[in-house]
């Protein structure tokens, strides 16, 4: 990943540490925004159980930051890289 992909998007790349789709779920399922029988955020009109299992995605009112504090770089697979 060049430098400039990491600027346009800093979390691509990145692998949460601990259980960070079933933290960030948690937070939509108290959160007044999230339509309790669609399960679609009012925010940003995402089905919410799909969108806190992809990588790099933000709660539009900030709620994850919390989940994404243990952001560490992922390592990539040299094997074979000459």
């Amino acid at each position: 990943m060049t430098s400039e992909e990491m600027r346009s998007n800093p979390r691509e790349g990145w692998v949460n540490v601990n259980d960070s789709p079933k933290e960030r779920y948690n937070i939509c399922k108290s959160c007044d925004r999230l339509n309790k029988l669609t399960k679609i955020c009012k925010e940003c009109g995402c089905f919410m159980p799909a969108k806190t299992k992809l990588k790099g995605k933000l709660c539009p009112l900030n709620k994850w930051s919390n989940c994404d504090n243990n952001l560490r770089p992922m390592r990539r697979n040299l094997q074979g890289v000459v």
